[in-house]
């Protein structure tokens, strides 16, 4: 594992000596393979909501630290304060954050690797083909019933979510906001439990199906959204126990 940790610095420092194509992929793999120590700063043992520390820098920005190792000079944090996260769930914590959470600071008293939320979101981009960016719409937005669906994404979202018993039912769209980038896809999930959990699985299965340039995007129902004018959206709906009788 350590071994792990040193070959990522390697990268960096490679990367900030030579920038090419070759040394960013290089770096960008290593890091979204790369396990991290993120201070948990909640009050209370066994509490369920972490409640992470935040670093400020000079100019305002506030990162999550985030340490290779928990024998890494940790500053003022404590050993016993860090939990482990993969950057791949961590970036998804980040960006389903509140906006004033900038990024994360990888190695804070040491290297100090900053990757702010645009640069996470080219890390993605480069490295797995999606991003991981954040949509905010302003004014209208537009849903359709899209033409149609990449053959094969219906039937292997159902099989997904047939296994993952948090999830009750699921439309799949096209949109249009005012401000986004461009028409793409929408997939509305109602669920129990936390995003950071189910939506890295779900795009992942959803990226294998998109064509080069295609966006999609993942969304969480919320109760007070009427769904009945998408209803022919709807790909899939579990049979609960209380339909059975």
């Amino acid at each position: 594992m350590l071994e792990s940790k040193t070959q990522l610095m390697d990268f960096f420092k490679k990367l900030t000596q030579e920038r090419s194509l070759k040394t960013e992929m290089e770096f960008y793999k290593e890091l979204n393979e790369t396990m991290l120590w993120v201070p948990d700063v909640s009050s209370g043992h066994g509490n369920n909501k972490k409640t992470f520390a935040l670093l400020m820098t000079a100019d305002g920005k506030k990162l999550i630290p985030a340490f290779l190792h928990k024998k890494s000079n940790l500053g003022r944090f404590k050993e016993e304060q860090l939990i482990q996260i993969p950057y791949n769930k961590l970036k998804y914590i980040i960006i389903d954050a509140e906006p004033e959470i900038n990024g994360i600071a990888i190695a804070p008293y040491e290297e100090n690797i900053v990757l702010d939320k645009n640069l996470m979101d080219i890390i993605d981009s480069q490295a797995t083909g999606m991003n991981v960016r954040r949509e905010e719409y302003t004014g209208q937005m537009s849903l359709r019933m899209p033409d149609s669906v990449p053959s094969g994404m219906t039937s292997a979202l159902k099989r997904f979510f047939e296994r993952s018993l948090e999830v009750e039912a699921a439309w799949l769209m096209k949109v249009m906001g005012e401000n986004a980038y461009g028409e793409h896809w929408m997939l509305l999930i109602d669920f129990y439990g936390e995003k950071k959990e189910l939506f890295p699985r779900v795009a992942d299965i959803m990226k294998g199906y998109m064509k080069q340039g295609e966006m999609f995007e993942l969304v969480q129902k919320t109760k007070d959204l009427i769904v009945k004018e998408i209803e022919p959206a709807r790909i899939y709906n579990r049979v609960s126990n209380k339909n059975l009788f």
